[in-house]
């Protein structure tokens, strides 16, 4: 993982370099989130590794990058920088919290977050977890802000070291943080994990909101659900039969 995280740093500061624009780590790191996040929530990665998910997403997760402030050379450098953060989830064990080493060693303070250290997450998750057989659906949530999602990452480890691939198609995963960033960083981590892997969780709910008022602070509603993903086989052919009546019926009463 080392060189590929050097090189992503290397990269980040390279742009900053190139940039006719005052763009700091931050900026970059948060812009190579948003690729990521719109590439993992398209359809074509999503139905290329399971015909079975379905998923619904607050269109505010899904922004349009801003390319204007990328010269043409620069663009292709976040491009690369962003494949290669993608790619350490495929070289890595499944659940490596990707993102936690790399702001450790080479990012410092660029996410403005502190984040769970490995260590402190996986003994949470040894002392949290029993040893006996997860037969049902278990839920684990993180909803005290969940940054990056190394909480939820260690007890899926702990899990799949403990139980198996099988004992993880029981969980329903539940978290939510009032940074769009670390809501998109959460979800990308679990989901990007469970496709190269080939691992099936039950759903992912993540929700946007301030944990202590459970408002949105985009507009301090009470409509935080912002990203629900599905792999188990039969809760997604239900939503998508209850999306289908629903669909019916809006086009029936516009006739």
């Amino acid at each position: 993982m080392t060189t590929n995280k050097i090189s992503i740093s290397k990269l980040i500061e390279q742009i900053i370099q190139k940039s006719n624009y005052r763009l700091k780590p931050k900026d970059v790191f948060d812009d190579i989130i948003q690729l990521t996040f719109n590439c993992v929530f398209s359809g074509q990665v999503q139905y290329e590794h399971n015909l079975f998910i379905d998923y619904w997403i607050d269109p505010a997760l899904k922004n349009a990058m801003t390319k204007n402030r990328y010269s043409e050379d620069n663009y292709k450098l976040l491009t690369q920088a962003t494949g290669l953060f993608v790619n350490q989830f495929k070289t890595n064990e499944p659940f490596t919290n990707i993102v936690g080493e790399m702001y450790d060693e080479y990012l410092g303070d660029v996410l403005g977050q502190f984040l769970t250290p490995n260590d402190v997450a996986d003994l949470v998750a040894e002392l949290h977890f029993e040893k006996e057989p997860i037969t049902k659906n278990k839920i684990i949530a993180d909803d005290m802000g969940c940054g990056s999602g190394s909480l939820i990452l260690a007890s899926l480890r702990n899990i799949l070291k403990n139980h198996g691939k099988e004992a993880l198609k029981h969980i329903e995963l539940v978290a939510m943080d009032i940074d769009m960033k670390m809501v998109q960083l959460c979800s990308i981590q679990i989901v990007l994990h469970c496709l190269f892997h080939r691992i099936e969780i039950n759903n992912l709910k993540m929700y946007w909101a301030n944990t202590l008022t459970l408002l949105s602070p985009k507009d301090n509603s009470e409509n935080v659900l912002a990203l629900v993903w599905v792999q188990n086989k039969e809760v997604s052919q239900k939503m998508k039969s209850e999306k289908y009546k629903q669909d019916t019926q809006e086009f029936e009463h516009a006739k």
